[in-house]
């Protein structure tokens, strides 16, 4: 989230309780990256909170995105429905994924499922 480009924002979030850390600074490292999610819970309360309250989602991401709320509110779901609230993932997902891969040619064997992430930077349970 570029809080930078809208003048207040830092000042909005930090009286609210948030701390804004630079994302280079924390996406430079892969270590680094790791701790922040395990400590962070903002990356599925967002996701959660975009679930919670979609028309107000709808009109923040047209306003940001600078197009209509229908466009947005067409997408919404499809969308929504590609985040995790917790860190899971859609083990039919993954196996789509595993197929594609090889039926796309990008690999000549179709990887193992626990090959395609990197437990150490999620926090992965297989539903």
């Amino acid at each position: 989230m570029d809080v930078d480009s809208v003048p207040g924002d830092v000042e909005l979030l930090t009286a609210n309780g948030w701390h804004v850390i630079d994302p280079i600074q924390i996406s430079i490292d892969p270590w680094r990256y790791r701790d922040y999610l395990r400590g962070s819970r903002a990356e599925f309360t967002i996701a959660k909170d975009m679930k919670d309250n979609k028309e107000a989602t709808i009109k923040s991401v047209a306003r940001t995105m600078k197009v209509s709320e229908k466009v947005i509110a067409a997408a919404y779901d499809i969308e929504l429905g590609m985040m995790s609230f917790d860190g899971t993932f859609d083990e039919q997902a993954l196996k789509l994924i595993q197929s594609s891969l090889k039926e796309l040619g990008i690999v000549e064997v179709e990887p193992k499922i626990e090959d395609m992430y990197a437990k150490g930077f999620v926090p992965v349970v297989l539903q």
